[in-house]
């Protein structure tokens, strides 16, 4: 088992312009929600309707769990393809996620009464707005740890005792 550490590191400056960018998006499209974060889950950025952090977590690992799950199912058809972006609709919502640079991830929530095309076109140029802040992302060398399930319940059990 290799524990998921988090690999990048966003200055303040890189915060603000994706913040910015962001917020550009939501005045022109009027989503519901939208949320920036990592393929973790870990959310980077989010606004949204009644939107609080933990809200905003939870979403944000549903929508990278559905984005990484419907990229394995992508794969059983077809080896070498790789998941660009998911859109699905229910009875009153359709939701949007798409790939950014060093696997972020970009999801955004939306009425069914808005208009899908308009909200289609600027979630495209938001992608490749937010692709040019996130190729000056800062990677950090990640440490990986492998342990096994034995071992960490051993750890976990040392702690709770």
């Amino acid at each position: 088992m290799e524990l998921d550490l988090v690999g990048y590191y966003l200055d303040s400056d890189t915060k603000n312009k994706i913040e910015e960018t962001v917020n550009k998006f939501f005045a022109k499209a009027n989503p519901s929600v939208i949320l920036l974060f990592d393929k973790g889950g870990r959310v980077v950025f989010f606004q949204g309707e009644k939107l609080n952090e933990t809200e905003a977590e939870f979403l944000s690992s549903i929508m990278s769990a559905l984005f990484f799950a419907s990229e394995e199912l992508t794969k059983l058809i077809e080896d070498k393809d790789t998941m660009k972006d998911i859109f699905y609709e229910t009875k009153n919502r359709i939701f949007i996620v798409a790939r950014l640079e060093m696997e972020f991830l970009i999801g955004v929530i939306c009425k069914k009464d808005l208009s899908i095309g308009s909200v289609r076109l600027f979630f495209k140029d938001l992608v490749r707005d937010l692709n040019q802040l996130l190729q000056k992302v800062k990677r950090i060398e990640k440490r990986i740890n492998k342990i096994s399930p034995k071992e960490l319940e051993q750890k976990l059990m040392e702690i709770l005792s």
